[in-house]
């Protein structure tokens, strides 16, 4: 079955949340928490549908003035403050592939729907599946998405960069 979506995230101030699509809106019901209202979704498959609502820091890029690359991951495993942060290797990486895919198929990523406009990894600390091709919100197990060039060997690298292939390719071939 495939559908739209109309989602709303009531999460805890201390929290952000992301989906599938960007916020266009925020409340306030209640002290203490916010309400993030995002973009209808494309029409799709109810399994590429994912949300996170976490202490997440995230590194993003522009494409342009309207799209973005980005990833996220908890404080610890991005670390922001270091230029060689861990998430470096999978935005750069990422962007490329996205680039590549968009040439090979002739069908650019930003262009498939007017509300995917950004493409976010997302680090998850103990993710059993592995990765998972959810649409605008690909999660990944966190060592298979973060690279730490003092620490891991040229083979994690090459892991990283198979699987994040992998799901990016989904977004042309499988999440139609």
């Amino acid at each position: 079955f495939k559908a739209t979506f109309d989602v709303t995230i009531r999460r805890p101030n201390t929290h952000r949340s992301w989906f599938c699509t960007t916020i266009v809106d925020t409340g306030n019901p209640i002290p203490n928490y916010t309400d993030d209202i995002y973009a209808t979704t494309p029409i799709m498959s109810t399994y590429l549908l994912a949300l996170i609502v976490a202490d997440y820091e995230s590194l993003k890029e522009s494409v342009n003035a309207k799209n973005y690359y980005e990833v996220i991951a908890r404080p610890g495993a991005l670390n922001l403050t270091d230029p060689n942060n861990l998430g470096r290797y999978a935005l750069d990486t990422g962007r490329k592939l996205t680039e590549v895919m968009n040439v090979h198929t002739d069908i650019n990523y930003f262009d498939m729907h007017e509300n995917l406009v950004k493409m976010t990894h997302a680090a998850v600390p103990d993710f059993s599946a592995g990765a998972m091709e959810n649409w605008g919100l690909i999660t990944y197990r966190e060592a298979y998405l973060m690279y730490d060039a003092n620490n891991s060997n040229d083979h994690s690298k090459q892991i990283i960069a198979y699987i994040l292939s992998h799901e990016i390719a989904h977004m042309w071939f499988g999440n139609l």
